[in-house]
């Protein structure tokens, strides 16, 4: 059998036994691997904006056909507090090709030099090279975390409740005065607290 008989016959056999999700970008249970893969098309581990739109230019396209509510973008930049906001998606997903560009056209619109962003492209597995994904416990894709200090202010999980920019103020407009502990998760440590 050939090696493209064998993955065929593999796909039928772990949509037929659930491994794939029926609907949704949750991770299949795959192997992992860990950089670019070139044949597939798929990002791995941390990958900037400018990455991102280098590998993948249609999701620029969505990106620069967004856009956000100019009411709400002024709330968001008048935001005086620091807010790290982490984004897990991948590259082989629907729900991430359409709502990270949006979300990514919101926070350049913004543009509050109180925000970071930290991206994760990860792979079928759910993996992104670490175990990042896993502390964070990330179960479907896109999700974009925002956080203040050492608190989890809230999640947008595949796709907004009404729009990116709509959802990304409700999260965040409770934030209290914090700065990000110099212990704050990253991809070698381990989290002070439970990020769930």
């Amino acid at each position: 059998m050939s090696a493209k008989s064998s993955m065929a016959v593999l796909a039928v056999i772990a949509l037929l036994t659930g491994v794939f999700p029926a609907g949704g970008c949750a991770p299949a249970r795959l192997p992992a691997s860990t950089g670019y893969n070139n044949e597939k098309g798929i990002l791995v581990g941390p990958v900037t904006e400018a990455q991102l739109y280098r590998s993948c230019p249609e999701w620029r396209d969505n990106a620069s056909r967004y856009s956000a509510k100019p009411e709400i973008v002024e709330q968001l930049r008048k935001i005086d507090s620091k807010l790290e906001i982490i984004v897990f998606f991948g590259t082989w997903c629907g729900d991430s090709r359409g709502e990270v560009p949006k979300f990514l056209q919101v926070y350049d619109t913004v543009a509050n030099g109180n925000f970071s962003l930290r991206m994760y492209g990860v792979d079928r597995s759910g993996s992104e090279g670490s175990v990042l994904a896993e502390k964070f416990s990330v179960e479907k894709v896109p999700t974009f975390i925002f956080i203040s200090g050492d608190k989890e202010l809230g999640r947008i999980v595949e796709s907004p409740q009404k729009t990116m920019e709509e959802d990304f103020l409700s999260i965040v407009t409770d934030i209290k005065p914090a700065s990000v502990p110099d212990s704050y998760p990253d991809d070698d440590d381990e989290p002070d607290t439970e990020y769930a």
